[in-house]
């Protein structure tokens, strides 16, 4: 995986500290760098650009950003490797804020943190489906207390497509950087699939892992079950994984039954990480 920037989410919670502990992390293997961003929700519309607020709209918003500083001057010290990154803070609603801050300096991945093993729609959940759904690039969504650093075992989930493929890139990375196993796993449901058929495109998207990770364990898996998010969910909590792999394409109607909006629907349903990769810029909505 190349990275140029990491940008992570900072809230100053535990499951935020987690987030930028990854970032950290994989800008160190890639080469890039972290690039912290918080911002201070206004819940609703933000107070504008600096240069038409009032003297004392931009005094309450100067205020704001100095007191995010002084947190994350306290908070970034208990993160290896996070002394010297700067923060960069946004006074504005929490999905235009991070959207905002992304067009000003893009990045290459966007780490956030999830609180607990229940539903994500809590601490930074909300923010992390609204995350998948609208950015351009690719999403880490961490747990606080489930995920160590170091992985177990990577399940990424395919039906072939161009976004998949960027899943199942950046699943055997991690699990090639961490030496453990790598499932690769294509959910058959009950319905019009030509096993066959599915099971030749499988076995050909194992062998080209193999070939560019030789060393790397890999197992490709048809799972059966009534349906694609909850099969895929159901076949990593079956071998203790603790990273899922999906790709978005979000191409509406009946393929989002196997990868389109599925991914909204991991983050909802699983206990582990769960990277989703986007369809690649040039091949369109798919």
């Amino acid at each position: 995986m190349e990275f140029s920037t990491i940008a992570v989410a900072v809230d100053f919670s535990a499951p935020s500290a987690m987030a930028l502990r990854w970032a950290q992390r994989l800008a160190k293997d890639a080469g890039g760098r972290v690039r912290a961003v918080h911002v201070v929700d206004t819940v609703g519309p933000g107070p504008g650009p600096r240069e038409r607020l009032r003297p004392e709209q931009l005094a309450i918003v100067d205020s704001l950003i100095a007191d995010a500083r002084r947190h994350w001057d306290t908070f970034r010290q208990d993160v290896a490797g996070a002394a010297a990154s700067e923060l960069d803070v946004e006074v504005a609603d929490r999905r235009d804020g991070l959207r905002r801050m992304l067009e000003r300096c893009p990045a290459d991945l966007v780490v956030l943190g999830a609180t607990g093993t229940g539903s994500p729609n809590v601490g930074l959940g909300s923010f992390a489906a609204a995350a998948v759904r609208e950015l351009a690039v690719d999403v880490l969504i961490v747990r606080d207390d489930v995920h160590p650093l170091r992985l177990s075992r990577v399940v990424v989930g395919t039906d072939f497509s161009p976004a998949a493929a960027r899943a199942l890139d950046a699943a055997a990375a991690l699990a090639a950087r961490d030496r453990v196993p790598l499932y690769v796993v294509h959910v058959v449901g009950p319905f019009g699939t030509d096993v066959e058929v599915t099971q030749r495109r499988l076995d050909a998207a194992v062998a080209a892992v193999r070939e560019r990770h030789p060393h790397l364990v890999v197992t490709g898996e048809l799972h059966r079950h009534r349906g694609a998010r909850a099969g895929l969910v159901d076949f990593a909590e079956s071998v203790g994984a603790d990273l899922i792999a999906i790709g978005q394409r979000g191409s509406g109607g009946a393929r989002e039954f196997v990868l389109g909006s599925m991914a909204e629907q991991v983050l909802r349903d699983s206990r582990c990480a769960v990277w989703v990769a986007k369809a690649p810029a040039a091949s369109g909505p798919g």
